[in-house]
């Protein structure tokens, strides 16, 4: 339930300040639009949002890499050696200076968690209560668990050829 007041409340805020109207009126267009998709969509409705929700991120992915484009021009040696230029401690591993770089388990550890639990734990959950048989349930959780872990190898080996 506080998943999906902290979504409305979300949504409600960015609309409201967006179109300049109160958040009253927002939030009521909000709630009846929900409800209202859910109760007439049912679980074909998530299907539909997943959907939907998948092509716009794909669309935002190829527009954020490409207004990053211009400054990978030189690799990525160079785009390196332009943020050591700005300020050395943007190159290095840790900052301790900063408020949220300052050692391994901030940098690693904590974005891993942190990560799954805001992206994956809504999404895996919410499927998983669609499911009527227990066995279903671990099946589903154990392949979810398996495509994390499939998703990780994946951007590692990325990331292993990125910076080759």
């Amino acid at each position: 339930m506080t998943f999906i007041v902290l979504i409305a409340v979300g949504l409600t805020k960015v609309i409201s300040k967006t179109l300049d109207v109160p958040e009253l009126y927002v939030l009521i267009a909000t709630i009846v639009f929900i409800f209202g998709y859910m109760m007439f969509g049912g679980a074909n409705s998530m299907v539909y949002t997943n959907t939907v929700q998948a092509i716009i991120m794909l669309f935002v992915a190829f527009i954020l890499l490409g207004s990053g484009y211009a400054y990978f021009q030189d690799g990525v040696s160079g785009f390196i050696g332009k943020l050591g230029a700005v300020d050395g401690k943007l190159t290095q591993l840790y900052n301790e200076s900063s408020f949220l770089f300052r050692d391994f388990f901030e940098i690693f550890i904590a974005q891993i968690v942190i990560g799954a639990a805001i992206v994956c734990q809504p999404h895996i959950i919410t499927k998983s209560l669609l499911i009527k048989d227990p066995k279903g349930v671990k099946s589903y959780l154990i392949f979810n668990f398996l495509n994390l872990k499939q998703g990780m190898w994946l951007l590692k080996q990325m990331e292993s050829f990125l910076l080759m």
